[in-house]
């Protein structure tokens, strides 16, 4: 991926897309109702604001490269949430927060070890 140039609005409109797109489900939330809200909070939002404004600047590979690198951190965002789930009737909130932190933290610990990982050598034929 080209070494980008920072300018001073990417801040700005990134939070402010998150904002537009976290309140778009807010406010649906009491038409759609909990399972389909549910579901659009899953989606992932930063990733889209992100895809939206490296789109013009870096180009379609870099955005696909950025996007397909992000797919195993999304499984462990859904293991924590799945952790919270059933862990806050049983733990209370608090320590449920806590508990899927550790769950996404170790989650993404254990991608950047298998992808430091040096490959095992190949069989002699």
């Amino acid at each position: 991926m080209p070494r980008l140039r920072r300018r001073w609005y990417d801040a700005p409109v990134r939070a402010g897309l998150v904002a537009a797109l976290v309140a778009t489900v807010v406010t649906a939330s009491a038409t759609l109702g909990p399972a389909v809200t549910g579901i659009l909070a899953l989606f992932p939002i930063v990733l889209t604001s992100l895809v939206l404004l490296l789109q013009p600047r870096a180009g379609g590979p870099a955005v696909a490269a950025v996007t397909a690198n992000a797919i195993p951190g999304l499984g462990g965002f859904a293991a924590a949430l799945v952790t919270l789930h059933l862990a806050a009737p049983v733990l209370g909130s608090p320590a449920a927060l806590a508990l899927a932190l550790a769950v996404s933290i170790a989650w993404n610990l254990a991608i950047l070890w298998l992808r430091r990982r040096k490959p095992a050598p190949a069989p002699a034929a």
